[in-house]
């Protein structure tokens, strides 16, 4: 499983992880691609919420993070960019609000919005008629 940013986003390096990531599956799902290890695909892909990438996100599965959310906060607060002495924004304050909304929207403590992935092909369905 990879758990990714969506391309949704206020930040370059969010939209160009989205790209490469994309660009790697192609690579390493191809028969044909000379290298060291067999060809493979991940079973799942998922775009996980972020304040900073929300445009046209739209969750659709939520995990339960009740059980591990301090350990979360507790390896989130290592960085200086979220629990340093000025952070540019309240990321804790914006993520623990957003645990606590999206598990009530579905009967849970805690939980964490996910979007999977769904290539193109995957999103065509058939139709007997447009009328």
């Amino acid at each position: 499983m990879i758990l990714t940013h969506w391309k949704g986003s206020i930040h370059t390096d969010h939209t160009n992880t989205y790209e490469n990531v994309l660009a790697s599956l192609f690579f390493a799902g191809l028969k044909t691609f000379v290298r060291e290890y067999p060809n493979h695909y991940p079973r799942a892909i998922y775009f996980a919420e972020n304040w900073e990438d929300e445009e046209d996100f739209v969750p659709d599965t939520y995990l339960d993070v009740t059980d591990d959310w301090d350990t979360y906060v507790e390896a989130a607060s290592c960085y200086t960019l979220i629990a340093g002495p000025s952070p540019p924004f309240r990321y804790l304050q914006w993520y623990d609000g957003a645990s606590r909304a999206r598990g009530a929207e579905r009967h849970m403590d805690r939980a964490v919005a996910l979007m999977p992935y769904r290539p193109f092909y995957a999103r065509r369905r058939a139709v007997e008629s447009l009328g």
